[in-house]
């Protein structure tokens, strides 16, 4: 069996991971390489002949252990003590914040095209991932709400370039 300790620093991080990769019946997250971060994650585990003290669980992070995938890409680690580097686990949360990002706002621009509220858009996306529990339900909104912000005033941007470029190409002050 090839099972591999994750620290993770925020809850929600780790519920949403739960909801990618469902746990197995003992607890351990079953990482499937059917999914780009599957396979990121079974990518950058690495072997070691002894365990190592480094990647033992931490206090001020949530843990879990994932079972990877019995197969080609995992071949490498079968005769080993599985595990990640700081750097791994660093870039592996970085890219797990991605993950939930873009799928956040992928959730959130289509319910705003059914036409529901933001405020229905969140507790959906928050229930349908399992993020009840660990989720700054705030701090979404207010993520939201910076993004919206950002679009508004690019959008705003673009069109006192277009009024600009018309107003150029119309000025009538020398037929006057």
């Amino acid at each position: 069996m090839l099972t591999v300790l994750f620290n993770c620093p925020e809850g929600y991080l780790l519920d949403y991971l739960k909801h990618m990769f469902p746990p197995d019946q003992e607890g351990r997250l079953q990482v499937s390489t059917r999914k780009d971060l599957g396979r990121l994650m079974v990518g950058m585990a690495r072997s070691s002949p002894s365990p190592r003290k480094d990647t033992e669980p931490r206090e001020r992070f949530a843990c879990c252990t994932m079972r990877l995938p019995d197969g080609d890409s995992t071949q490498h680690l079968r005769n080993g003590f599985l595990y990640y580097t700081k750097g791994d686990m660093t870039r592996l949360l970085d890219t797990l914040r991605a993950v939930f990002n873009l799928d956040l706002l992928s959730y959130y621009y289509k319910g705003l095209g059914l036409g529901f509220r933001k405020k229905d858009i969140l507790e959906a996306f928050v229930v349908s991932r399992g993020l009840a529990e660990n989720t700054p339900y705030e701090a979404l909104h207010k993520r939201i709400y910076r993004i919206e912000q950002k679009r508004r005033s690019s959008y705003a941007r673009q069109l006192a370039r277009k009024v600009e470029a018309y107003t150029e190409s119309i000025d009538t002050s020398e037929l006057l």
